[in-house]
């Protein structure tokens, strides 16, 4: 599924991404612990060198969720340096935190945008109104 105005980012996997699974899940599961810590732009850079591919950042991002998604790696986190898969229930907890943080900053800037679709509404309906 893609995402409006993302449809490139966010489409299915393609061909290629799909075929690079088994290598992304093999490499992740070398980074155990907070201090294997591995970013996107290292992966980037061995796709790259590697198998001569050139991937996104968004690219990589929708590889991480999918693998997430399908618990292709468990425990598979990100902090702001990187990603690494963990076991340790507080550092866990600290992500699913993180994670909980980002959703309410989303759900309110949703809330605002639709406050404000509806002010819109409301004002283009007036303006629609016959003069007299």
């Amino acid at each position: 599924m893609s995402l409006p105005g993302f449809e490139n980012e966010t489409c299915t996997l393609t061909q290629q991404e799909s075929d690079l699974l088994p290598v992304m899940v093999s490499a992740l599961l070398r980074h155990i612990g907070k201090d294997a810590v591995i970013s996107s732009e290292e992966m980037r850079s061995g796709i790259k060198t590697h198998l001569s591919l050139d991937i996104s950042p968004a690219r990589i991002r929708k590889l991480i969720n999918y693998i997430r998604r399908n618990d292709l790696i468990v425990g598979l986190i990100a902090n702001s340096k990187g990603y690494y898969v963990t076991d340790d229930p507080a550092e866990i907890t600290i992500y699913i935190e993180s994670l909980d943080g980002r959703i309410s900053a989303m759900q309110k800037i949703r809330s605002q945008m639709y406050e404000y679709l509806q002010q819109l509404l409301y004002r283009n309906s007036q303006l629609k109104l016959p003069l007299k």
